[in-house]
């Protein structure tokens, strides 16, 4: 399905889940240290980052990539014809679609501060130049992606769909922005949310 090319941009870049990404992002904290010896690794442990350095250009390009075929599926799952494809499983299909747009803008907004925020798909070039929101307006949206995740995942998915996001994924991620945010409040909430979905 549409949803299937969400994944695509994390999976098949070798910059991102592919290898690179956690290791590199592990090393630039004080709990791991990576013996690299590519220059460009060695300059992102050691926070030496300038806007062309190619790993923080690439996680920019592959993200909104991914957001971009996310809001393709939201916007489309709805405009489907397939009689077989039931109210139950395009709301699942969305929810899915709008985990892994607030997934992606967690992780942007987070590593980059104020970024451009797009909610619909675009389509061409001259829609690409979009304006910052701060990072607290991003985080706004991907609350509320998250807490339709959370309500409308499924509990879990079949063998065949191993990896996606099942509705506790979205409660605990909910929980993550809240920290981020400092309101720990909300944030325990959601992560009691998340135990107890996964009980």
């Amino acid at each position: 399905n549409a949803n299937s090319a969400i994944y695509n941009f994390w999976l098949r870049d070798a910059r991102l889940h592919g290898r690179d990404l956690w290791i590199i992002l592990d090393a630039m904290t004080d709990d791991a240290n990576w013996r690299s010896n590519r220059a460009e690794s060695i300059q992102q442990e050691k926070w030496d980052i300038y806007p062309t350095h190619i790993p923080m250009v690439n996680y920019w390009t592959q993200l909104y990539r991914s957001i971009n075929a996310a809001n393709f599926s939201i916007e489309g799952i709805p405009t489907s014809t397939d009689a077989s494809f039931t109210e139950e499983k395009r709301i699942q299909y969305i929810a899915e679609a709008r985990f892994m747009r607030g997934f992606n803008y967690l992780f942007l907004a987070t590593l980059y501060g104020d970024i451009p925020l797009s909610l619909k798909t675009l389509n061409n070039f001259d829609e690409y130049d979009q304006p910052k929101s701060t990072q607290a307006e991003v985080y706004a949206a991907v609350i509320e992606d998250l807490t339709f995740a959370k309500d409308y995942l499924p509990a879990s998915w079949p063998a065949s769909y191993h990896g996606r996001p099942p509705r506790a994924a979205g409660a605990a991620y909910l929980a993550q922005v809240y920290l981020f945010m400092g309101d720990f409040a909300n944030a325990e909430a959601a992560a009691r949310d998340a135990i107890a979905i996964s009980e």
